[in-house]
């Protein structure tokens, strides 16, 4: 067993050369008050996907994932679920509650746009079907200050969900920016 967890550790197992260590700790940064950049364009300072975390007080990982799916306007999926470490890999198993939490956001305000609500209604069907009930996890590679992520879905290494990320101060001044605008206006 311990041999697997191993393995499952490493980074050759990614298809990552030898110079990609495992990050020990996936939410030591969160801890410190870092904010999880998903694909950051570091010229262009910003990134495709964002999650915020919070802790309980008994340590427990609440994050806000937030997903930008449009530019003009600006508007962002943002869902709470909780988060964990397991076996050195960030986890989270999305719930109905969390899908059911799930806004379509434009800056800080809910869009409420008919449709907007037909496309929130819409992610969320699409999310349950993909990811009710599964167990979401990364493992975090560094290779110097460079981090990659490693998608798994119910212990299936997701080749889709693999990138760079990084881990942001506060200062950062970061954008969402989707890859695609989804919606037409």
């Amino acid at each position: 067993m311990l041999a697997a967890l191993l393995l499952a550790a490493s980074a050759s197992a990614y298809g990552l050369g030898p110079e990609w260590q495992p990050v020990a700790d996936p939410l030591a940064e969160a801890r410190a008050g870092k904010i999880y950049c998903d694909i950051p364009n570091h010229s262009a300072k910003t990134c495709e996907g964002l999650a915020m975390y919070r802790f309980d007080e008994n340590g427990e990982a609440i994050s806000v994932i937030m997903i930008p799916i449009n530019n003009e306007p600006d508007l962002t999926i943002a869902m709470p679920t909780a988060a964990w470490v397991e076996d050195g890999a960030l986890c989270a198993e999305p719930e109905q509650s969390d899908i059911d939490r799930m806004r379509l956001m434009m800056g800080t305000k809910p869009y409420d746009k008919p449709a907007g609500q037909k496309l929130l209604a819409a992610f969320k069907e699409e999310l349950a079907a993909q990811m009710l009930g599964k167990a979401i996890c990364e493992r975090m590679f560094a290779n110097g200050d460079r981090l990659f992520s490693v998608g798994i879905i119910d212990g299936v290494h997701r080749t889709e969900l693999d990138g760079e990320i990084a881990w942001l101060g506060e200062d950062a001044d970061y954008d969402l920016r989707a890859a695609e605008n989804i919606l037409d206006e």
